[in-house]
Formats: C-alpha cells, sequence, structure tokens
C-alpha cells in the first residue's frame, strides 16, 4: 500500500522529466502541482500534524484551469462560451462545498471536473479524427494528453460516484484508493510522450 502510495506520487516526476525541455509551456504545470501538492499533504500529515484534505479542493481548481487553459487553442472554444463554461464550473463546485466543513474534500465538485475532462478527451480525439493531419499518432502530444485524461478522468468519476459507500466500508476503500494510485501513475506515464512531444498554439501533432 505504502509502495504504491510512493510510486503514485513519484510518477509525476516522470513527466516532468520527459518534458523537460518544455517546461515553458503550461501543461508541465499539471504534474508539478500534483507533486508539489502531494509533497505538501505528507508534510502536513506526518510532519505539522494538520488538516490536510482541504488542500486537494485547491489542487482541483489549479488542475481544472491548467487543463482548460491547455485545450482551448487547440479547441479553439469562443472566447465568451470557454469563459462562461469556466465561471459555471466553478460556481458549481464553490457552491457544492459551502454546505461542508472547509477541511472536506468536494466530492460533488470533483465529479463535476472529472466529467468535464472526459468531454475535453473525446473532443479532442474527435478533433484529431476530424484534422486527418497526424501521420504518427504515437507523436502526436494531444493524443497521449487526451488518452490520458479519459482514462484518469473515467475511474476517478467512477470512485466519486461511489464515495458514500468508500466511508462505509473500510475494505472497498481501500481496493478504490488503489485504484487511484493506478491510475495516477498511469496518466503519469501517458502525459510523459505529451509533454515530449508537445507544440503550443492550435497544432494537435
Amino acid at each position: 500500500m505504502e509502495l504504491l502510495k510512493a510510486a503514485s506520487i513519484l510518477s509525476a516526476l516522470v513527466p516532468l522529466a520527459a518534458g523537460y525541455r518544455n517546461r515553458k509551456a503550461l501543461l508541465w504545470y499539471y504534474p508539478l502541482a500534483a507533486l508539489s501538492v502531494d509533497c505538501l499533504t505528507l508534510y502536513l500529515k506526518h510532519v505539522a500534524h494538520l488538516p490536510f484534505a482541504w488542500i486537494t479542493n485547491y489542487y482541483l481548481v489549479a488542475e481544472f484551469l491548467i487543463l482548460c487553459f491547455v485545450f482551448r487553442p487547440v479547441l479553439a472554444v469562443r472566447h465568451r462560451l470557454f469563459y462562461f463554461f469556466i465561471g459555471a464550473a466553478l460556481l458549481f463546485f464553490t457552491i457544492t462545498a459551502l454546505p461542508q466543513n472547509a477541511r472536506s474534500f468536494n466530492q460533488a465538485g470533483a465529479s463535476l471536473f472529472s466529467f468535464s475532462y472526459i468531454a475535453m478527451g473525446i473532443a479532442g480525439l474527435y478533433l484529431i479524427l476530424r484534422q486527418q493531419q497526424i501521420l504518427y499518432l504515437e507523436k502526436s502530444w494531444f493524443f497521449w494528453l487526451n488518452t490520458a485524461l479519459i482514462l484518469y478522468a473515467s475511474g476517478n468519476f467512477l470512485i466519486f460516484l461511489f464515495s458514500d459507500l468508500r466511508y462505509r466500508e473500510t475494505g472497498l476503500f481501500l481496493d478504490l484508493w488503489q485504484i487511484f494510485q493506478v491510475l495516477n501513475i498511469t496518466k503519469n506515464i501517458l502525459l510523459s510522450p505529451a509533454l515530449y512531444f508537445y507544440e503550443s498554439g492550435r497544432r494537435t501533432r
């Protein structure tokens, strides 16, 4: 369990190293943010002995904003529609967080973000098929990003869907937590070629 958790946290170093030459790209800060939050969580939990669940909410918002701004130039979303979508999603996240303890993880908001990533990933793959500009799919940063998001977000969405059961049965919680760790490792592995082949702008190749 602890070994899998450590592997999940350290797996963020793989895309950071693979995409180091593109470290000025916004996408590079996605695994960096995840690694930073995981390290801070470990510090709060094991060193400072302070509540740590709340920090995940800030990471969820940062993750959402990073991915939205990465996808926008490629999907060519209209300016007003783009900011309306962000505003509506953040408003929902805030409203669903208010009834809870400020230190609690916002499961409803996380579910919405995960569903958004699935939709963004599907839209991205559809764009690749429609444009038919890619000769070698394995060298398309956008393909790898969409694949990573769909796999990661789909698994997370199901985990959040059964969040109530998660707290009722310890065995189920441990199983779902291990699945999350595997999903996170898989996402970071798939992000590695995405960052290595990354190209800014609207190009999907």
